[in-house]
């Protein structure tokens, strides 16, 4: 898979640089009587055509992956309803190593309940933490 960097570099490749210049090329080969422009044109009309699809299969892959448990770091679970407030309560279950995603400073969560066998990365290391709802006077 492409990386995030590379894949917009890329993209802005194809869809800006590439397109013009086989343009250009191609216009200012009519103008000059150049013979090869056409086939130089043609060359990079094709490899653009070639990077277009390696993008496309990269991005079809990068969205199929972020649909699955693997793609997020735990979970977020709505629970009762506060009577005073009408919020709901939540409760998180994280399913990386924190590391993993405080070195990041992003925390993907999937809302909904985990599965049963939720994807671990590795063992989480023993944590001694009580999240306590705060009330406040709303939303």
């Amino acid at each position: 898979m492409i990386t995030g960097k590379l894949y917009d570099a890329l993209k802005w490749v194809a869809m800006v640089v590439l397109p013009p210049l086989a343009a250009f090329i191609l216009g200012a080969g009519v103008l000059m009587e150049w013979d090869g422009a056409a086939k130089v044109a043609g060359v990079i009309t094709l490899f653009n055509t070639f990077l277009g699809a390696i993008l496309q299969a990269s991005s079809v892959k990068f969205k199929s992956y972020q649909k699955t448990d693997e793609s997020f770091d735990g979970y977020v679970t709505p629970g009762e309803r506060d009577p005073d407030t009408g919020i709901p309560g939540m409760a998180f279950t994280v399913s990386r190593h924190p590391d993993d995603f405080l070195n990041r400073n992003v925390i993907r969560l999937k809302v909904g309940t985990p599965p049963a066998n939720p994807v671990f990365r590795e063992p989480l290391p023993e944590a001694d933490v009580t999240v306590a709802p705060e009330k406040h006077d709303g939303p």
